[in-house]
């Protein structure tokens, strides 16, 4: 009876043992888990504000330390001529003051981080104000990369879109009369005038006609 009852404590012993043991490991686990997923955010923050420092300074050079280079094979362009698309668009239309806002990164139903952030900048042409701007990261050789696409360079760009800018310089409007006389009208005209401080006299009471013709100018 007592061989019975000592087995019977000896065998309880060892599921407390094993249940300590199990929720040690378990909770080692956890705490594994939270430091990596932490550090995978830390490092995701990073790349993301590399990218946004990137874009407000325009030192699209810098570009491939953070652009995934396996995403560049979904588009039509390398990372030479994504640099140089960017320095083509901002420098060549004289974009400045750029400035970023609204920068979050969360989660998607993949398991993917995204990257969501608004754009002001000055154009030839205005402001533009908070431009919606959104890009996945993904980990690649232990480091997070950006997934790029010409969205990236403005909300809703796709591959084979191009931006251009060329100023025009606006004719003014002609205004003409009941009779199509013109009033106001593009075309050069003649004119006459006569500078006053040029006609003056001589001690004699009467000055030749000629001297004063002479200061009557006529231009185009």
């Amino acid at each position: 009876m007592l061989t019975r009852i000592k087995r019977r404590k000896n065998l309880t012993k060892r599921y407390l043992l094993l249940t300590v043991i199990l929720l040690l490991l378990g909770f080692g686990g956890w705490i594994s888990f939270q430091a990596l997923y932490k550090n995978d955010n830390h490092e995701a923050e990073a790349t993301a504000k590399t990218f946004i420092r990137i874009l407000e300074n325009k030192s699209y050079q810098k570009l491939g330390a953070v652009l995934d280079r396996k995403s560049l094979q979904s588009t039509q362009y390398t990372l030479p001529e994504i640099k140089e698309k960017y320095d083509h668009i901002f420098n060549g239309i004289n974009i400045t003051q750029i400035h970023s806002s609204h920068i979050q990164i969360n989660k998607n139903k993949y398991g993917e981080r995204t990257l969501s952030y608004h754009l002001t900048m000055k154009t030839p042409l205005g402001r533009l104000k908070d431009l919606k701007y959104q890009a996945t990261l993904v980990k690649s050789n232990g480091e997070f990369r950006l997934k790029w696409h010409p969205s990236l360079i403005f909300p809703g760009m796709e591959d084979t879109d191009k931006i251009a800018f060329h100023p025009w310089i606006a004719e003014r409007g002609e205004i003409v009369d009941r009779y199509e006389n013109k009033l106001a009208a593009n075309e050069d005209f003649k004119w006459a005038g006569i500078i006053p401080k040029r006609i003056t006299f001589w001690q004699q009471k009467r000055k030749p006609c000629c001297e004063i013709l002479a200061s009557i100018f006529i231009c185009h």
